[in-house]
C-alpha cells in the first residue's frame, strides 16, 4: 500500500511536467496581445510570401519620349507626336503642317524610287510626301518607327530650306547626316537598344535620286555597350 509519502511525490511529478507547456501558452497568448505584435506576425507572413519566384519582375520603366508617343490610334495622330520630337531633339520650330504619309507594296516602292530592287523601305519626296513599306508597324515598333522619325526629319528639312543654296547632291548628302544623327537620338530617347549607321554614300552616287533613302542597318546593342 503506498504511503503518504509515495502519493505526495507524484503529485508533485505531475505538477512539474505540466508547469512548461502552461507557461508557454501563457507566453504565447500574452505576446500576442503585446503592441506591434500583429503587425509583426503580418510582415514575417509577407516576407515568406514575397519570396523567390512569388515575386514579380520589376516592370520595365517607359522612357518620356516614348510615353509622349505611346500608342496613338492613327497615322496622323502618330505623325504629328513624331513631329514634336523631331522639334525636341533637333531643335527646328514645330510643324503644324503634316505631310501625306503613304503605306506602298516595297517592290512598288522599289520601282518608283529605285528603277528595280534596292534597300529603300521609306522615302521623302518633296512636294509629294512619305512613302513607306506596308510591311513596317511603326505604331508598335520603336525601329520602324525611328524609320518614319527620319523621313519626317527630311520633311522638316525642307519646310525650313535647309541648306537650299548648295546643288541636287550635296543638299541630299548633308541632309542625310544630320537625319541619321537625329534617327540615333531619337532611339536613344525612346530606350531602343539600336543605332543606325549613315551609310556614307558618296555625293555621285547619290545625284539622281537626291532623297532617296537607304535602309540603314541596325544594330542590337547590349546593355551597356555603346556602337564605336
Amino acid at each position: 500500500m503506498p504511503t503518504i509519502s509515495d502519493r505526495l511525490q507524484r503529485r508533485t511529478a505531475g505538477v512539474h511536467g505540466c508547469a512548461p507547456r502552461t507557461i508557454a501558452v501563457l507566453g504565447f497568448a500574452l505576446a500576442a496581445l503585446l503592441p506591434g505584435a500583429g503587425a509583426a506576425n503580418q510582415s514575417s507572413a509577407n516576407r515568406a510570401t514575397q519570396y523567390g519566384a512569388s515575386v514579380p519582375a520589376p516592370a520595365p520603366q517607359e522612357s518620356a519620349m516614348a510615353s509622349r508617343i505611346g500608342r496613338p490610334d492613327s497615322m496622323d495622330e502618330l505623325v504629328s507626336r513624331l513631329l514634336t520630337a523631331v522639334s525636341d531633339l533637333s531643335g527646328y520650330a514645330a510643324q503644324d503642317q503634316r505631310p501625306q504619309v503613304t503605306r506602298i507594296p516595297v517592290s512598288d516602292l522599289h520601282r518608283r524610287l529605285c528603277g528595280g530592287p534596292c534597300t529603300v523601305r521609306a522615302a521623302y519626296v518633296p512636294g509629294e510626301g512619305l512613302y513607306i513599306d506596308e510591311t513596317l508597324r511603326p505604331d508598335l515598333n520603336a525601329y520602324h518607327q525611328s524609320i518614319l522619325f527620319h523621313e519626317l526629319v527630311h520633311h522638316v528639312q525642307e519646310e525650313h530650306g535647309l541648306h537650299a543654296e548648295l546643288d541636287g547632291c550635296n543638299r541630299w548628302r548633308l541632309r542625310e547626316i544630320e537625319a541619321y544623327r537625329l534617327q540615333n537620338r531619337f532611339l536613344a530617347a525612346v530606350g531602343a537598344r539600336a543605332q543606325v549607321m549613315d551609310p556614307g554614300m558618296p555625293c555621285a552616287a547619290g545625284d539622281a535620286h537626291a532623297f532617296e533613302e537607304e535602309h540603314p542597318r541596325a544594330i542590337e546593342l547590349q546593355p551597356g555597350l555603346t556602337e564605336k
